[in-house]
């Protein structure tokens, strides 16, 4: 169940007192990841791909790490049972959407529902509609210092035509 983390005995507590007021208290860091095994061990599951696959490793992570589950709401920082994540998608005509895709215990239902999830952002059925939320929630959060996305706020680094892209979010 959703709760409010006890500042008063989190390690933590005067790191974030003084970051709190910071109009962008984050921090990046970007770091190349050897994910060469990871093709053809997919090619023996018969299913997923390389994205699908990092996008279930890094929700499998956060969602095991608290402090990856946490979100600040009306100035109290909570503890979220599960996160779920989220991906820009570039379509074909060049616009972009987001895929929405839910944590899921098992990398077979991860691939069925989040493979759904980037077909249809690449179809653009819904145009331009990011959410807000992160946790099934629906509501909106204190956008200053929560993620859209789980696996927006772990690191993952692109290669695209020799650029190098790095995507972060804000730690709480």
């Amino acid at each position: 169940m959703t709760h409010e983390l006890d500042l008063s005995t989190w390690p933590r507590r005067s790191a974030f007192e003084f970051f709190r007021g910071f109009s962008k208290p984050h921090f990046s860091v970007c770091t190349r990841v050897d994910v060469t095994a990871l093709k053809p061990a997919l090619a023996q599951l018969g299913m997923g791909s390389i994205t699908l696959a990092c996008h279930f490793i890094a929700l499998q992570l956060a969602n095991r790490i608290e402090p990856f589950r946490y979100r600040l709401r009306q100035g109290r920082v909570m503890v979220l049972d599960a996160v779920h994540g989220s991906t820009t998608v570039l379509r074909a005509d060049q616009s972009f959407g987001f895929a929405y895709m839910q944590h899921a215990p098992s990398f077979a239902a991860f691939v069925a529902q989040g493979g759904a999830a980037l077909d249809a952002a690449r179809a653009g059925a819904q145009g331009f509609s990011p959410r807000v939320d992160d946790d099934g929630r629906g509501g909106r959060q204190d956008l200053d210092r929560t993620t859209r996305g789980t696996a927006q706020k772990l690191v993952r680094q692109r290669q695209f035509g020799g650029e190098n892209h790095c995507v972060t979010s804000d730690p709480v």
